[in-house]
């Protein structure tokens, strides 16, 4: 087996199994209050409808008969989208056998009979022609290099008028942050109270030598390689790819280009407490504004495609 494929499996199990722990949020997408108070607002308009949901309500109004999930993790996504009911019968893939192991577990302890899992790697995916109504990813097809390859099999797999729903990193290849990012981020972070700074990585050992956060940190694309080698490999060229093979419907932008960099590691210490909620509003409102004014791109995006 390749080295980076093994590197990859390993870090991805270890993070599936995070998720069966119920650890902390660290990532800034993990957070429920973050979701609610600076995600849902840009994509849906109300803070109680996220993505998944907005998807159900605005796109696919009847049930599908057959899905497919990109990068299934843990399995939240299947789950979650078979409560809504937008698909009951899904095909689930991730690279990581302990993910979808963790995948295939949380499924049999609540119930859904409906879920097939593979552990394969995406970038050497066949699917069967005409096989699916839905595919989904979450934060998926930023790990793939092989974009053509898998996007032809999304449009081969997909029936006539079948959906392509991403919810993707688009931002920066390697997370190549700006100059001006990394400024305006650890701006922020110095700003905020020392009690919000509390470093939660999900490394035990880096919680005790490094407590504290001090700045938002771009890490050499050598490094991000060697951690994961599918981290953000081609993420910037991911909406092009898309359009170029799909009729695409809906690309809403929803940031992360700053509050992903602000809130690494720190965003478990935000309760409900209105102060933090202030605090967050306040970050949320400042990239607004950059983003308005075209300073800053929107680093994550909610894509919503067709198959003509």
């Amino acid at each position: 087996m390749d080295s980076s494929i093994k590197i990859t499996e390993e870090f991805w199990g270890k993070a599936a199994r995070g998720k069966m722990r119920g650890d902390y949020p660290v990532h800034w997408l993990e957070s429920p209050l973050v979701l609610r108070h600076c995600v849902n607002p840009r994509i849906s308009g109300n803070p109680e409808v996220g993505w998944l949901e907005w998807v159900k309500r605005e796109v696919i109004l009847a049930e599908a008969s057959a899905g497919f999930v990109l990068g299934c993790g843990g399995g939240t996504l299947e789950r979650k989208a078979a409560e809504l009911g937008i698909c009951r019968r899904f095909c689930c893939v991730d690279i990581s056998p302990q993910a979808v192991e963790v995948a295939r577990a949380l499924a049999a302890r609540q119930g859904w009979s409906g879920f097939r899992y593979e552990a394969c790697d995406a970038n050497t995916l066949t699917l069967e022609p005409d096989s699916f109504d839905l595919i989904l990813a979450d934060m998926a097809l930023h790990h793939v290099s092989e974009l053509e390859h898998l996007l032809d099999q999304f449009r081969l797999a997909l029936k006539p008028n079948g959906w392509l729903v991403l919810n993707e990193f688009v931002g920066p290849d390697r997370f190549q942050w700006s100059d001006l990012q990394l400024s305006l981020a650890t701006r922020a972070i110095r700003s905020l109270p020392f009690r919000l700074r509390r470093n939660r990585d999900i490394r035990t050992w880096k919680r005790f030598a490094k407590p504290w956060v001090w700045r938002a940190k771009r890490w050499t694309p050598e490094k991000m390689a060697r951690v994961d080698p599918s981290e953000s490999v081609r993420s910037s060229e991911i909406p092009r790819l898309v359009a170029e093979r799909f009729a695409v419907q809906s690309r809403i932008g929803y940031g992360g280009t700053l509050l992903a960099l602000i809130l690494n590691n720190i965003v478990g210490n935000f309760t409900d407490a209105p102060e933090d909620i202030r605090i967050l509003k306040e970050l949320a409102a400042d990239e607004d504004r950059r983003m308005r004014e075209g300073s800053l791109p929107s680093n994550y995006a909610l894509i919503v495609a067709r198959r003509e």
